[in-house]
């Protein structure tokens, strides 16, 4: 990555994050225009029921219903390698900044998204049971991720919420060996002696609780919401005395 793309991708995370709310992807984006690389993305993640299954497949994030700031961020670290992964350092780096606003409009969480009662983060088998009893581990992690029913307290904090369980535990590890770098994260990952602060259990079962909460990340884009059909809306007309 140029440093002048560098330059304006550190203000395309200024604008973001003047945005009224937490989490509102840029408007205006010409996604379409970017459609052969958004299909490179979504070759790993918008994973098929089968991928979704897989090792590999809960391994990679899933990013729709993500905060674009966090995004904007993610794909800027990746580009400096501050976060280390052979593929993504590669895809990063080659985005333009025209690239990069258009993977965050497609991804990015959008404004006042609808929500169908009911529905529940299909990640993987985990969250097709449903949530789970929240584990005490997990409370400082909610103070900062949220916890699907509340976005996260910051603009470049991710959702937690329906991500893939093993992609949380590889990614808590990778802070605590320092191979992913964030100084708040590696504070908690990482303990005396250069231990893990989470056993292997605890991790477990904070990550399989973050998995199993509803309206959270998906592996799709949220259809939009139906227009009502003219049966509804005649009964929802007013009627005349």
């Amino acid at each position: 990555m140029s440093g002048r793309v560098r330059v304006r991708l550190a203000g395309l995370l200024g604008a973001l994050a003047l945005q009224p709310g937490l989490a509102q992807p840029a408007s205006g984006i010409d996604t379409a225009r970017h459609a052969e690389r958004l299909a490179l993305c979504a070759n790993c993640h918008e994973p098929g029921p089968a991928q979704r299954a897989s090792v590999d497949g809960q391994m990679t994030p899933l990013l729709h219903g993500q905060q674009p700031v966090y995004l904007a961020s993610a794909l800027a670290d990746y580009a400096q390698r501050r976060r280390d992964h052979f593929f993504m350092r590669g895809i990063a780096a080659g985005l333009t900044e025209g690239e990069v606003q258009a993977v965050v409009a497609h991804f990015g969480r959008p404004v006042a998204p609808p929500r169908a009662a009911g529905r529940t983060a299909g990640t993987d088998g985990v969250a097709a049971r449903g949530p789970l009893s929240v584990p005490a581990a997990a409370q400082s992690c909610i103070a900062c991720h949220g916890d699907g029913s509340r976005p996260p307290a910051a603009a470049d904090v991710p959702v937690l919420a329906g991500q893939h369980a093993l992609y949380l535990q590889r990614a808590f590890l990778a802070y605590a060996q320092g191979s992913r770098r964030n100084a708040v994260m590696q504070a908690q990952a990482r303990g005396d002696g250069g231990q893990p602060t989470l056993d292997d259990a605890t991790l477990s079962g904070v990550a399989a609780w973050f998995a199993s909460l509803p309206d959270g990340l998906r592996a799709e884009a949220e259809p939009p919401a139906a227009a009502p059909d003219a049966a509804s809306r005649a009964s929802r007309a007013p009627r005349r005395p």
